[in-house]
């Protein structure tokens, strides 16, 4: 017999999506990347909490990251993932 279940999911604070995208990111190819205040905060903003959205932006944007000497992941580099991804919402 088939049950409906549904579960809310309260959005995570500012603080839990900046763990959740620290921990996402990681070491790159063995080396940290520092995630920025900026950076945690617009990826906050634009998945509005929700924490596999929260995830998905940082793993993207962390590419971006990677490819500069310093590797901090930047505002402008969730920014852009969000733009190619939702082009409308932009």
């Amino acid at each position: 017999q088939a049950v409906r279940l549904r579960v809310a999911v309260r959005p995570c604070t500012a603080a839990e999506s900046r763990r959740l995208m620290e921990a996402a990111v990681g070491a790159n190819a063995g080396v940290p990347l520092v995630v920025t205040d900026e950076a945690a905060r617009t990826a906050h903003e634009i998945a509005g909490g929700a924490a596999a959205a929260v995830i998905r932006l940082a793993e993207l944007a962390a590419v971006l990251a990677a490819s500069r000497p310093e590797r901090h992941l930047r505002a402008a580099d969730v920014e852009a993932v969000h733009e190619r991804l939702a082009p409308a919402a932009a």
